[in-house]
């Protein structure tokens, strides 16, 4: 999706239009031709054969490629035949191009690191001018080979909103040898490393509660805990409408995008400084760009964890229709173990009682065949086990209501393991 520089276009107007394009500043200017449906800066029969395909198709995809596709900008938008005799009398030179500009309804982006969490409402957030990974102008991280680094884009929307919004990020060159961390198509989690995009979903807390269990004194809870607050991760190819890009951004709010950078454990990957860039599209137009710069130190992280994390998980079903029970439940502890954590409770394992099929079944996240590349997984901890499994979830009488149910229940479990 990522946007052609157009050369220069003849009339003033676009020209100015053009060098406003060149910031890639929010709220900026986007242009494109009209007809020039791969925006590689000319008209040609690629552009007439692909107009052709979105008239009898009418599958465009984003609402860029419609407004490229209206070349006789005619006031309904619809793309018809039309607009294939404008396109032939552009082509043939006999009508000149036109542009097309595309204004931003995107007020502000900036970045911060995945420590802080930044509430829907807060548009002058504390860290917005700069912070620990952001000067304003550039990203900047620095990590270990095998080490999963992360980092967040707030996007804010002006008084309309704005529609259609998502982000991208290019691979990071070396700046010397211009190798890549990860390769197009390539599993975010290969030997050379790459990138996954998630949307942050809020919730909407009126009455918080006080859970002292977890803070220890009121002293330690947060200073804010009502309002929009972010909240869980939604990979980027989730549904439409449940956190999938692109998002719609309400009138005066943040939407922020989560960034997972895996650095490579292939180490004939060179040590030193990668250069990559962050792009937010509205409707498929770009409207900001954002340089980032990644150090990749000298140093190995291990694939063994020397501290046990784990998350309970339930209820994530509806988000994902298309996938069987055991598909779901392995790219859901797949994507934990990547993270160094063990994701359990929501598992039949974790809440029945004893059954050596359901163990024998789950016995491979224990002994670390799940998490081999034959099993369909790569990152960090390849080939390691879960080191927590609990028996039981929040009071579940799994062992039984009796002493002797319970040390017969115990039995089995301590036979098994």
């Amino acid at each position: 999706m990522r946007r052609k520089i157009l050369p220069l276009l003849i009339s003033t107007t676009v020209l100015a239009a053009a060098a406003l394009t060149s910031s890639r500043t929010p709220g900026g200017i986007d242009a494109a031709y009209r007809g020039d449906l791969n925006e590689d800066g000319r008209i040609d029969i690629f552009d007439l054969v692909g107009l052709v395909r979105l008239i009898f198709t009418q599958e465009f995809g984003s609402e860029r490629l419609r407004r490229l596709a209206n070349v006789d900008d005619s006031a309904d938008g619809k793309v018809s035949l039309a607009d294939l005799m404008s396109l032939v009398e552009v082509f043939t030179g006999r009508q000149p191009r036109q542009a097309v500009v595309f204004s931003s309804a995107v007020a502000g982006v900036w970045a911060v690191g995945d420590g802080e969490k930044v509430f829907r409402d807060d548009l002058d957030h504390r860290c917005r001018e700069s912070n620990s990974i952001w000067d304003g102008e550039v990203i900047r991280l620095a990590g270990l080979y095998n080490e999963v680094l992360a980092f967040q884009v707030i996007v804010s929307a002006g008084l309309e909103g704005a529609s259609e919004v998502e982000i991208a990020v290019e691979p990071p060159l070396h700046a010397e040898t211009s190798r890549a961390i990860g390769a197009p198509g390539s599993s975010p989690y290969s030997p050379a490393g790459g990138v996954e995009l998630f949307s942050e979903h809020y919730l909407h807390v009126q009455n918080p509660t006080s859970p002292l269990w977890f803070y220890g004194s009121p002293a330690s809870a947060p200073e804010r805990m009502t309002g929009w607050i972010p909240d869980a991760l939604i990979p980027q190819e989730a549904m439409s409408g449940r956190g999938g890009f692109p998002l719609e951004v309400p009138a005066g709010c943040n939407q922020g995008f989560w960034v997972d950078l895996y650095l490579p454990r292939d180490t004939l990957y060179e040590a030193g400084v990668y250069l990559g860039r962050v792009t937010v599209l509205e409707q498929g137009w770009e409207v900001a760009s954002i340089p980032l710069e990644i150090n990749l130190l000298p140093h190995y992280l291990p694939d063994e964890n020397h501290s046990n994390v784990w998350l309970y998980h339930d209820s994530v079903e509806p988000y994902y229709p298309d996938l069987s029970a055991g598909q779901l439940e392995s790219m859901l502890k797949h994507e934990a173990h990547r993270h160094r954590i063990d994701l359990v409770g929501g598992f039949r394992a974790h809440y029945t009682g004893f059954d050596p099929q359901v163990m024998d079944a789950y016995k491979p996240y224990l002994d670390g065949s799940a998490f081999t590349e034959a099993a369909g997984y790569q990152g960090p901890g390849q080939g390691e086990g879960e080191h927590i499994f609990p028996i039981g979830m929040y009071g579940s009488s799994v062992l039984g209501d009796t002493k002797e149910q319970v040390q017969a229940q115990s039995d089995l479990w301590v036979d098994w393991f």
